[in-house]
């Protein structure tokens, strides 16, 4: 191609086009829907509801620890003058524990998301990009 121009206007509209079979790739709407497997937004709901859906269900966020160790907890927070209410600190550590065991999941759920999402991107990069 001659020209700045030229060469600006084809690398837009490059651009463009990417998008656009991106875009359509992710909401279900590209040339080459299969019958095969999952592709392209229809796996990334797959990842977040059936894997990291059914993952986060399994969990037990008080798994490990008993209703003794709770209130251990809480009334190590209440000190000598005691509550009515669950103390701040003492909740702030139970769910401290519980968020934490969502952690592995997640991370799994964001590698998969971004592992499709490559896949994606190098499937409708344009031929001419190269």
């Amino acid at each position: 191609l001659e020209g700045k121009s030229a060469r600006g206007a084809f690398l837009l509209q490059l651009l463009c086009d990417y998008s656009e079979r991106l875009g359509a790739m992710l909401d279900g709407r590209h040339a080459e829907l299969t019958t095969r497997e999952l592709s392209g937004g229809a796996r990334l709901r797959h990842v977040f509801i059936e894997v990291f859906g059914r993952t986060l269900k399994s969990i037990n966020p008080i798994g490990g620890v008993s209703d003794e160790q709770i209130s251990t907890v809480i009334k190590n927070g209440a000190g000598v003058t005691g509550n009515l209410l669950v103390p701040h600190e003492p909740f702030e550590l139970l769910v401290r524990r519980a968020i934490s065991l969502l952690l592995p999941p997640a991370l799994q759920c964001k590698d998969a998301v971004h592992d499709e999402l490559l896949r994606i991107a190098e499937a409708e990069c344009p031929r001419d990009a190269a």
